[in-house]
Parts: C-alpha cells; sequence; structure tokens
C-alpha cells in the first residue's frame, strides 16, 4: 500500500506543480510574477489597472493558454527511483515516515487553460479548471509502514481529498487617472461550477495489542453540482521612470461559489477478541446513513500582490511580494517573493528564468523561451519544485500563443 502511494504523489509530481493551470507561460518561465508584467488579455486575470498604462497594448488576443499541475509535499524525484521496487527495511521506512511532515502526505494536481482579448481599457478572459487535491494523515503513513506493531494506536482523522471542475468569465475595466501614467482597474468574474466532490475522514483509528484488534471509523461524503459564484477583484499600478512599472493588486477580494449537493456519511466498526465490554469476535459491520440534500458555499482566499518592472534595452525584470489574506485551496497564508529575468536580445526569441521563494510552495526554479513573429507570440515556460531535478517534487508546464499589436 504504501508502495502505491509513494509511486503515485512521486509520479504525479513529474507532471507539473502549482499555479501552472492558472500561470500564463511567460510569467511562469519569469518565476510566476505574472501579476507584475501581464499586459493585454493576461492582464484581466491578474490586475486590471495594466489595461490603463501607457505601455498597454492597443489590441491584445489571447488564443490559448494551457497548463497543469501535480505535486507532494514529501517525496522527491531521487526518492522514488531509489525505493520503488526496492525491499524496504528499517532505514528506508524511516527515512519514507521521516519526509511527511505533522500535516501529514499531500498530494495535489490541476490542469486548465482559457482565452480572452483586450482593446484599449477594457478586455475579457474566460477560462476553465479542474483540481484534485488528497491528504493522508501522517499516521495513515505510519500505519501502511508499521501496522503490524503491537500496542500502538493509529489515528487517521483528517484524511480525505477535494476535486473540483468549473468554467469561469472575467471582466476587466482600467480607469487611467489625470496625468496619463496611473490606473485603477476593477475585475468582476462569473463562476459557473460543474462539479463539487469531498471526502473527509472525521473518525479513524486502528489499534491492534497480542490478543485484540479494533477499528473504529466515520467518513463524510459531499457532492456538489450547478455551482455558481462571483468574484471581484481590485488593482492599481502606476508607470515609473526609465521605463518600468510599480503595481498593487488583490485578486478575489470578495468571492463565493454556492452549490447544491448531498451529504453522507459512512461507518465503519469491527475489531477482534475481548474489546470494552463486548467480545467482537473478528464481526466487521459498514453501514451509511441516507443522503441528506444540502446547499453550501466554498470560497478562495483573497491574494495580495505589490510587484514592480524593469526594461532596459535588450533585459526586462520583474518581481513580486505576495501573500494570501487566508487559507484555501491553492492560496497560502505564508508570504511568496519571486524574481524573473527576460533576455530578447536574439531578435526573434525571448530567453526567460525565475526564482520564487516561500507561499506554501518553497523554492522554485522556472525557464521559458517565446518565439515572436511580428504580432504573434508563442510562449512555453517550465518551472520545478527544488533546486535540483533529483530532489524535485513537482515540475510545471504551461504553453501559449498571443497576438499583440
Amino acid at each position: 500500500m504504501m508502495r502505491k502511494i509513494l509511486a503515485v504523489s512521486a509520479a504525479m509530481g513529474l507532471l507539473a506543480w502549482a499555479g501552472a493551470a492558472g500561470a500564463d507561460p511567460r510569467g511562469l518561465a519569469m518565476g510566476g510574477t505574472d501579476a507584475a508584467l501581464a499586459r493585454g488579455a493576461d492582464a484581466v486575470r491578474w490586475n486590471p489597472a495594466l489595461l490603463g498604462l501607457p505601455d498597454a497594448p492597443v489590441f491584445s488576443l489571447r488564443l490559448v493558454q494551457a497548463g497543469g499541475e501535480a505535486g507532494n509535499n514529501s517525496f522527491n524525484l531521487d526518492q522514488y527511483k531509489r525505493l520503488n521496487g526496492a525491499v524496504w527495511g528499517d532505514a528506508e521506512k524511516s527515512e519514507i515516515l521521516g519526509s511527511v511532515p505533522a500535516s501529514g502526505l499531500q498530494v495535489h494536481s490541476n490542469a486548465g487553460g482559457g482565452s480572452g482579448l483586450a482593446t484599449q481599457h477594457f478586455g475579457f478572459y474566460a477560462d476553465g479548471i479542474g483540481a484534485a487535491e488528497a491528504t493522508v494523515a501522517r499516521d495513515g503513513v505510519d500505519f501502511a509502514l508499521y501496522g503490524n506493531a503491537l500496542d500502538r494506536t493509529y489515528n487517521l482523522a483528517g484524511s480525505g481529498g477535494k476535486a473540483y471542475a468549473s468554467g469561469r468569465g472575467l471582466v476587466g475595466f482600467a480607469l487611467p487617472l489625470p496625468g496619463g501614467h496611473r490606473s485603477l482597474g476593477i475585475q468582476v468574474g462569473y463562476e459557473r461550477g460543474i462539479r463539487w466532490e469531498e471526502g473527509t475522514t472525521e473518525v479513524g483509528t486502528f489499534r491492534a495489542t497480542a490478543d485484540t484488534a479494533e477499528v473504529l471509523g466515520s467518513f463524510l461524503q459531499r457532492e456538489g453540482t450547478q455551482g455558481t459564484g462571483l468574484t471581484v477583484g481590485l488593482g492599481y499600478a502606476a508607470a515609473l521612470p526609465g521605463g518600468g512599472t510599480f503595481s498593487l493588486a488583490v485578486r478575489d477580494l470578495w468571492n463565493r461559489t454556492h452549490w447544491k449537493g448531498t451529504d453522507r456519511r459512512y461507518h465503519l466498526q469491527g475489531g477482534h477478541g475481548v474489546v470494552g465490554t463486548g467480545n467482537l469476535d473478528s464481526l466487521f459491520t459498514s453501514t451509511s446513513d441516507p443522503a441528506v440534500a444540502v446547499e453550501f458555499s466554498t470560497h478562495r482566499a483573497p491574494m495580495a500582490t505589490m510587484g514592480v518592472t524593469h526594461a532596459s534595452g535588450a533585459m526586462f525584470v520583474s518581481g513580486i511580494v505576495e501573500k494570501g489574506l487566508g487559507e484555501s485551496p491553492g492560496v497560502s497564508s505564508q508570504m511568496r517573493t519571486a524574481w524573473g529575468l527576460e533576455w530578447s536580445g536574439l531578435r526573434l526569441v525571448a530567453l526567460r528564468g525565475g526564482l520564487s521563494l516561500g507561499g506554501g510552495e518553497g523554492t522554485r526554479l522556472s525557464g521559458g523561451a517565446g518565439l515572436h513573429t511580428g504580432p504573434l507570440h508563442l510562449d512555453v515556460g517550465v518551472a520545478s519544485r527544488g533546486i535540483s531535478a533529483s530532489g524535485s517534487q513537482g515540475v510545471a508546464v504551461s504553453a501559449g500563443a498571443l497576438v499583440e499589436i
């Protein structure tokens, strides 16, 4: 069982890492600094105030952007290569368990894409995403490795997962301020939820002695459909002397999606020998409560970002500091800083690189390239969670095509 968990989490980590479904390829390649460098149609998603600056394109059409991500918080590629298929002794088991933090083994993935257009100070963007995340309590990993140990109690409460799919349409508008070098922006979006699945282990314990064994569990399953929601974001941007910009944005300043669905609880009880005052004698029972119709809301925590850019000849530099104003899937309350560099000295080709620190992601290195032929821009970005390839816990990819005048 534990080998399957390790193999799945490491294999998912090879596919992509955080934000790829939401990041445009240029921003991903430059450390995830989209909120500072986005222009045209992409600015509708990140900071609509950037539509009102003098360097905003007259017309921008994001033909397509697509990306995917997956990763885990415990195992890296090197461990997968060494341990997959090997015989696990005490040293290997200790290494595996030592890699899992107190919060448990967390695995996540998403994929999505979108397109949009912008002209003058107005733009529209439509995107869609499917995402999933799962958590196995650290005791669950411990049980998979050492489940035959006696006189121990394993607590699996908190294990579970979420998965959802939704589509969204965003409208962005910029209001240039007097002087023409500053701008305010507002972003309003409508979200249509397709499916929500959530499972939570409310109670989950296992205990064994030389004479007895006892299992007790309670699991809540929630399903939702017909989700509808609204989101509002605000932004500010200013052109700096020497060809740079300064920007502030709060995405999802207000965000709610309302779902209609059902709740159902499943129960497991069993054991062997005398447990408490009853002789269970290898009796295991599994029952479920009737499904209950429910309505519930989900939300993304607001994300506040401050960004700067500077252009000098063939060099372009971007940087951000961002912090989630709360915790929600894909949003961390830990502060993240990131920097990106682009060199366009090869005429048609731009080379990019970036570094991101914090934000619940740790250290992330990124890179990519863009091919510019007239108004057509073809871009690709890749990012790895970890300093080295062997230590990576995930790799992100994003690609897209943009027409800009």
